[in-house]
């Protein structure tokens, strides 16, 4: 299966008001890192999404957490094995970066 979804990175955009409302965009859709609370509507117009895509990120955000779990397992079992070989170490060190950026942890 080839991926249909937007590529990333992906940030999350939080728009302020009387009402808080969070919303996902590729990294690339920001203006200068950020989206003015006027532009909102016309930022999610003009993503230019095709309904293809957002099904599929849909799919991939909803599959989140499983990915996370699953994640987290095998870093886990990696660690624990006492076997992190030099070949290992930045696959696993960009893994525990990604738990950490999901979680929100801090270092």
């Amino acid at each position: 299966m080839t991926d249909k979804h937007t590529p990333g990175p992906w940030v999350v955009c939080v728009q302020e008001g009387d009402d808080v409302a969070y919303t996902v965009f590729a990294k690339s859709q920001l203006r200068d890192g950020r989206i003015a609370p006027e532009d909102w509507d016309n930022c999610i117009a003009s993503a230019g999404l095709n309904h293809q895509e957002v099904e599929q990120n849909a799919r991939l955000i909803a599959s989140a957490p499983a990915m996370l779990a699953a994640l987290r397992a095998m870093v886990g079992m990696t660690i624990n094995s006492g076997h992190v070989s030099d070949d290992m170490a930045p696959a696993l060190n960009m893994a525990l970066a990604v738990i950490k950026e999901a979680t929100g942890e801090t270092e």
